[in-house]
C-alpha cells in the first residue's frame, strides 16, 4: 500500500516541483540530467508516509510540503542546486537523509505555528546547521564543512554515509544540529 502512495507522490513531485522536475528518472527513461531513480526517490519518501501528520495529508499537500522544504534547502545551499551533478544532496543519500530530517522539521515548524508551505520557514531553521555546522571527513583526509560536505567524489563527505547505517548516522547528525523544540 505504501509503495502505491509513494509512487504517486514521486510522480506528482516530479511533475509539480521545480526543484525535482527533470531530476527523477522513471523506468524506460534515459539517465540524461536526472540525479535519482524513481525507486530511489520512492525509498526516500517512505519514512514520510509513516509520519502521522504527513502520512494523513492529501498527495497534493504532501507535494506542496516537500516542494517548500526542498526550496528551503535550495535557499540555504544554492550552489548545490545550480550544479547538482557536482553535489550529492539531490542524489540517493541526500534525498533519503534530508527527507528523514523533514519529519523533525515538520514538528519544529508546527510548534512555532508557522506554515509548512513557506520555503523560508525551512531555510531559517536549516541555514546555520547546513551551511556552517555540518562537517565530515573527506576521502582525502580533509574536513568538509557546509556546502563542501555535499560535494560528490573524494572532496566531499556525504558519500561516506551512503550505506543504510551511514544514512541513519547522517540523519541523526543533522537532527542534532537543529534547534531544540520549545515544549513550554
Amino acid at each position: 500500500d505504501w509503495k502505491v502512495k509513494a509512487e504517486t507522490l514521486v510522480e506528482e513531485l516530479a511533475r509539480q516541483s521545480e526543484v525535482w522536475q527533470g531530476r527523477i528518472r522513471f523506468p524506460g527513461e534515459p539517465k540524461g540530467e536526472t540525479l535519482i531513480s524513481n525507486s530511489g526517490m520512492v525509498t526516500a519518501v517512505k519514512p514520510l508516509l509513516g509520519n502521522e501528520f504527513f502520512g494523513r495529508a492529501s498527495v497534493e499537500n504532501q507535494v506542496k510540503i516537500l516542494d517548500a522544504y526542498w526550496q528551503g534547502i535550495r535557499k540555504v545551499l544554492p550552489e548545490a542546486f545550480a550544479d547538482p551533478w557536482e553535489y550529492g544532496i539531490q542524489k540517493q543519500t541526500g534525498a533519503v537523509v534530508m527527507n528523514k530530517v523533514l519529519i523533525t522539521m515538520i514538528e519544529l515548524i508546527r510548534s512555532e505555528s508557522k506554515s509548512l508551505l513557506e520555503p523560508e520557514n525551512y531555510a531559517g531553521i536549516l541555514r546555520v546547521p547546513l551551511s556552517e555546522q555540518l562537517e565530515g571527513d573527506t576521502h582525502n583526509g580533509d574536513i568538509a564543512v557546509g556546502i563542501d560536505f555535499w560535494l560528490a567524489g573524494p572532496n566531499g563527505a556525504a558519500g561516506s554515509y551512503s550505506s543504510g547505517a551511514g544514512q541513519r548516522v547522517l540523519t541523526a547528525k543533522i537532527k542534532a544540529l537543529l534547534p531544540q523544540q520549545d515544549v513550554s
